[in-house]
């Protein structure tokens, strides 16, 4: 065994590599080295003190507690750091209310290393001043600014209190009660790091009838790891569109799309038909990573539900596929009797660009709402089929601006010729392009 004295003096080394061995070599010499290495904490040289209360915590002396607790105090960060961690290693109760106390301290590195030293011991006297530094904590967990600001992490905060297990989960969802924004959402991230053993308290607190509580109770479940299927359906299900747009929602579609369960599509499907809800592009994102297939088919027949909402929702991602089926649903839907779903359908029908479409499609340029006549306008120019030109010629003919704008932007894309609104030019470009094309 290595003599003591030549390993305390290997503190004072120039080099970092250096002084950690000798720090780690003294904390393997167990208690022989305490009296020498509490003597060290009393030197003038910072790099000695650090270096011995590493040594100290490894070795767990619960004699130099007290030595430990009176560094947190010292004027220098990088000594509390050490003294934070020394003491969470020893675990002695006496360094609980120290370390409270310096879960206040002014350098974020500090306050790091105690967060470290309460995860260890796990005293429940830790759980409320944990639960109530969220209120000072930076939700953007990586934020350079923040960090340069010395605001804590509230993942940092959240990690250590899911150290203490089940013991944490009921102060934790009292918390969702708190009027501070920073404090229920830490708590929701911390239950969500505990894991699922909060999941059953967390379904309660999802069915309160406070909105905050269900807010936090969500927000938990959603980010929870390891969450089974039928707890996320039911956060699906038990979501009103309001409380959708307060929780991570699209986190939520993700872990279903991952899930790859055809049983979620329907109720995701259903969440389109919701104009106030989540943007219905990552419900559509998520059905089709299920299954394709069966997406396709589930929005076919929602195409026919009584919600025209949905229909006008189903209408529009139905694009993501080019199946005959799908241009077959769309051209009926664009004798829906709500003018937004048949807008919706010739929007659908202009990104397939399918002619089958072209002749529904130059029906819907007599359809009695605007917006239906320009998107039908719009989808006969991206289909580019020459059927078209003449209906979009006579469109040109009529005094409504709007309508020969969206004509002549049509046949700009089929002629691949810009004569504006001037339906004259356009007639003597289809007369010529007649006669010059072989018979």
């Amino acid at each position: 065994m290595k003599p003591i004295e030549p390993l305390i003096a290997a503190l004072r080394d120039q080099d970092r590599a250096v002084r950690r061995d000798a720090s780690e070599a003294l904390g393997r010499m167990g208690k022989e080295a305490v009296n020498p290495l509490i003597d060290a904490m009393q030197e003038p040289d910072l790099r000695v003190r650090c270096g011995a209360a590493r040594a100290l915590g490894t070795v767990g002396a619960k004699r130099a507690v007290s030595l430990l607790i009176t560094s947190l105090q010292a004027p220098v960060a990088l000594e509390r750091c050490y003294a934070a961690e020394a003491l969470g290693r020893i675990g002695d109760s006496r360094a609980v209310e120290p370390l409270i106390m310096a879960l206040c301290d002014q350098d974020l590195n500090v306050r790091k290393s105690v967060l470290e030293a309460m995860g260890k011991i796990k005293d429940p006297e830790f759980i409320t001043p944990l639960r109530d530094a969220f209120k000072t904590a930076s939700i953007q967990n990586r934020d350079i600014a923040e960090w340069r600001r010395n605001i804590q992490p509230t993942r940092d905060i959240a990690e250590c209190l899911s150290n203490f297990g089940d013991s944490a989960i009921e102060p934790l969802i009292a918390a969702f009660g708190d009027q501070d924004i920073k404090i229920r959402q830490g708590a929701a991230l911390a239950l969500s790091l505990i894991g699922t053993s909060a999941v059953d308290p967390l379904l309660v607190a999802l069915r309160d009838d406070d909105e905050e509580i269900q807010v936090a109770a969500g927000s938990a479940l959603i980010q929870m790891d390891g969450v089974d299927l039928d707890t996320m359906v039911t956060v699906l299900n038990l979501s009103s569109s309001h409380l959708r747009r307060r929780i991570p929602f699209r986190m939520l579609t993700d872990k279903l799309a991952d899930k790859k369960d055809p049983r979620v599509i329907k109720p995701l499907i259903a969440l389109l038909g919701d104009p106030d809800g989540f943007p219905p592009r990552y419900v559509a994102h998520a059905i089709f990573k299920i299954d394709k297939n069966r997406a396709v088919e589930e929005l076919i027949l929602a195409m026919k539900d009584g919600d025209p909402s949905l229909r006008s929702s189903a209408a529009i991602y139905l694009h993501r596929t080019r199946d005959e089926k799908v241009v077959k649903a769309l051209i009926a839907a664009l004798q829906d009797p709500e003018h937004h779903v048949r807008a919706s359908a010739a929007l659908s029908l202009a990104q397939i660009r399918d002619s089958l479409a072209v002749e529904p499609l130059i029906a819907a340029l007599q359809d009695s709402d605007q917006q239906v006549r320009e998107d039908a306008a719009l989808a006969l120019g991206q289909i580019g089929d020459e059927r078209a030109v003449e209906p979009l010629i006579a469109i040109l003919e009529q005094d409504d601006v709007r309508q020969r704008v969206s004509a002549s932007k049509a046949l700009n894309a089929i002629g691949e010729e810009n004569f504006g609104t001037d339906a004259s030019a356009w007639r003597r470009w289809w007369n010529e392009r007649q006669q010059s094309a072989p018979s």
